[in-house]
C-alpha cells in the first residue's frame, strides 16, 4: 500500500533532535500541514516547544503522548512529524479541567481562530489531554454540529497519573484542556477493538457527578466495585490501589444496541466515590470487565482484518492510537500487539490515555482500554467503524 501520509521519525529525546526531524519534514516542497507527536520521555517538556510551534509557516496539529508508536515497535522517546498531503483546518475549542465542576456549555462557544483553509468536509483528527473535563458534552455538541458527515479518529494525550500538564500542539503554542480539530480532505475508515468480556451482573449507577460515580445501587460506589471486583474475581483491592489495580477490573457501560463502553476507574474519593476516565452519567447501568492476554492481543488482530477489509487495493496510511492500559495488562508480552501490524510497516501513532472513532455509525464516545485504527486515504470502500461483537 502507497502511503497517503509521509513519517519522518527520531528516536532523539532532545528539543534539538526534534528540530532537525521538523526540519527534514519540511525539506523540498513544502507540506500543506504537519502532525507532530513527542513521546513523554524526552529530556523537554511540551512547554518548551512554544518558540518552535509558533515559528512554522504550516497549519499544524499535535500533542505529546505516554510513547510512540512507528515501524511495529514503541517508542518511550522521540518524535514523529507526518507530512499532511491537504492542507489541514485546525480548530482549538477549550474545555474545562476534570478536577472542576464547571458545567460550562460548549455549543455557545466559538473555537479559537481557525487555521488553514481545508474543505469542511473529509476525515478529522481531534486530540485532547486526558484531565479535560465535560468530553463526551463537547462530543454530543460537535457531532450534532458534524452530524452524518462526521468521520473522525482521536486521542487524549498526556499521562493519566501524571496530573495536568500542556499536551495538545497548534501553532499558538502548548495547550491544555482543549480539543484541537483538524479537517483533512482525506477519506477515513476507523476500527475500534477492546478484547474485555463481563464478569459481573448488571450494577445502576444511581448517582454520579462528572467523571465521579459517588452511588451505585445506593451504596457508595468504591466499596460496591470492590466488593463485587473480590466476589468475582477473588481480588481486594484497596482505595489506595486503584491507580494500580483497577485497570484489570474496568467498568463497562452498557449502551443500548452497541458493545460496552469500557471506562477505567482512576481513584477512590475520601467520601467512597470512585473517579473514573470519563464521565458515567446517573442512571447507567455498568459491569465490572476483565480482559487476559490472548483476548486483548485477539482484538488487535480483529481490528487490523476489520480496516482491510474496508480498504483493500486501497493506497493509504495507517494510524493507531492504543490505550495505555493495554501496555500495563500486556507486560512483557506488549510486542504481541505490534506483532499485528507488521503488514504495515508505514503504520505509525501512539500509546494513548484514551480514543476516539467514529464513522457514521451510532454516537462519538470518548473511550478507554481500546486499539483504535484509521486509515486515511484519497478513495475509500464505503467507510464503517468496526467494534467488538
Amino acid at each position: 500500500m502507497t502511503a497517503t501520509l509521509s513519517t519522518f521519525t527520531t528516536a532523539g529525546h532532545t528539543l534539538d533532535a526534534l528540530r532537525d526531524t521538523v526540519r527534514t519534514a519540511l525539506a523540498g516542497q513544502p507540506p500543506a500541514g504537519l502532525l507532530i507527536m513527542t513521546a513523554q520521555g524526552n529530556d523537554y517538556l511540551p512547554e518548551d516547544m512554544d518558540d518552535l510551534l509558533q515559528s512554522l509557516r504550516v497549519p499544524l496539529l499535535g500533542a505529546a503522548f505516554p510513547a510512540l508508536i512507528w515501524s511495529a515497535s514503541v517508542h518511550h522517546t522521540g518524535a514523529l512529524v507526518v507530512r499532511l498531503p491537504v492542507t489541514p483546518r485546525v480548530e482549538l475549542y477549550p474545555l474545562g479541567n476534570a478536577a472542576s465542576h464547571t458545567t460550562d456549555r460548549y455549543a455557545d462557544q466559538a473555537p479559537h481562530p481557525s487555521i488553514g483553509e481545508a474543505s469542511e468536509t473529509g476525515a478529522q483528527i481531534l486530540l485532547t489531554d486526558v484531565y479535560s473535563n465535560h468530553l463526551n458534552g463537547f462530543l454530543e455538541t460537535y457531532f450534532e454540529r458534524h452530524g452524518a458527515d462526521l468521520h473522525a479518529i482521536g486521542a487524549a494525550a498526556g499521562i493519566p497519573t501524571a496530573g495536568a500538564k500542556n499536551a495538545v500542539y497548534t501553532n499558538t503554542g502548548t495547550h491544555r484542556h482543549v480539543v484541537v480539530a483538524a479537517t483533512l480532505g482525506l477519506r477515513l475508515a476507523t476500527a475500534t477493538r477492546h478484547g474485555f468480556y463481563p464478569i459481573s451482573p448488571s450494577l445502576r449507577v444511581t448517582a454520579a457527578q462528572g467523571d465521579v460515580i459517588e452511588t451505585i445501587e445506593s451504596s457508595p460506589a468504591f466499596p460496591t466495585y470492590s466488593r463485587v471486583v473480590a466476589d468475582q474475581a477473588g481480588a481486594r483491592i484497596l482505595p489506595d490501589q486503584v491507580a494500580e489495580r483497577a485497570g484489570h477490573y474496568p467498568l463497562g457501560v452498557c449502551v443500548l444496541g452497541r458493545e460496552p463502553l469500557i471506562r477505567d476507574p482512576i481513584a477512590a474519593t475520601e467520601h467512597g466515590g470512585l473517579r473514573v476516565l470519563a464521565e458515567i452519567p446517573t442512571g447507567s447501568y455498568v459491569q465490572v470487565f476483565t480482559g487476559d492476554r490472548d483476548s486483548l492481543v485477539g482484538a488487535a488482530k480483529d481490528a487490523v482484518s476489520d480496516i482491510e477489509d474496508a480498504c483493500t487495493d486501497t493506497p493509504g496510511t495507517m494510524m493507531i492510537f492504543d490505550c495505555i492500559s493495554r501496555t500495563q495488562i500486556l507486560g512483557e508480552q506488549y510486542p504481541r500487539e505490534m506483532d499485528v501490524l507488521s503488514d504495515h510497516p508505514t503504520a505509525f501513532g501512539a500509546i494513548t490515555g484514551g480514543e476516539l472513532a467514529y464513522a457514521g455509525v451510532g454516537f462519538p464516545e470518548f473511550l478507554n482500554k481500546t486499539i483504535t485504527l484509521g486509515y486515511f486515504s484519497q478513495r475509500l470502500a464505503p467507510a464503517k467503524v468496526a467494534k467488538d461483537d
